[in-house]
C-alpha cells in the first residue's frame, strides 16, 4: 500500500524548542506535551498518553477552546526524529502502511519533534 506523507510549508504557530537533558547527561530530549488544547490551524486536543493510538483529535475551532466539528477523526501523537521515523512509527500504531503523517510543530504550539498521524480515510488536508 502507498504511504502518504503530508509536509506543508505553513508558518510555525508559536512552536517552542523545549528540551531537558536526559538521564546521564549529554544531548537533549523533547519534553512530552501535557494533555490539553493546543491552538493552531485547528485546535489540537491532546488527551494522552503519548505513543498511544488515537490519543488526540483536531477540532474546527482555532482559539484554544477545542470545540466545533471533529475535523479528522482520531489522531495519534508521538515523538519522532524525522519524517521517515514518523512514517515507520505511524505504520506500527495504525498496523497499516497507509495513512497520513504530519509534523505537528508546523501547525501547533508544540515543541518540534512531535508528529501526528491518522488513517488514510481521514486525511489532514482538504
Amino acid at each position: 500500500m502507498k504511504r502518504l506523507l503530508v509536509i506543508a510549508s505553513i508558518a510555525v504557530f508559536g512552536a517552542a524548542a523545549c528540551t531537558t537533558p536526559p538521564a546521564g547527561g549529554g544531548g537533549t530530549t523533547p519534553i512530552w506535551p501535557a494533555p490539553g488544547c493546543y491552538v493552531g490551524v485547528g485546535d489540537l486536543q491532546y488527551n494522552g498518553p503519548m505513543e498511544t493510538l488515537d490519543n488526540a483529535q483536531i477540532w474546527s475551532s482555532a482559539n484554544g477552546s477545542c470545540s466545533g466539528a471533529d475535523v479528522f477523526g482520531p489522531v495519534t501523537v508521538f515523538p519522532a526524529t524525522d519524517d521517515l521515523d514518523a512514517i515507520l512509527k505511524c505504520t506500527d500504531f495504525q498496523e497499516t502502511s497507509s495513512g497520513w503523517v504530519m509534523d505537528l510543530s508546523l501547525y501547533y504550539a508544540v515543541p518540534s519533534g512531535y508528529w501526528g498521524c491518522g488513517p488514510l480515510d481521514d486525511p489532514p488536508l482538504p
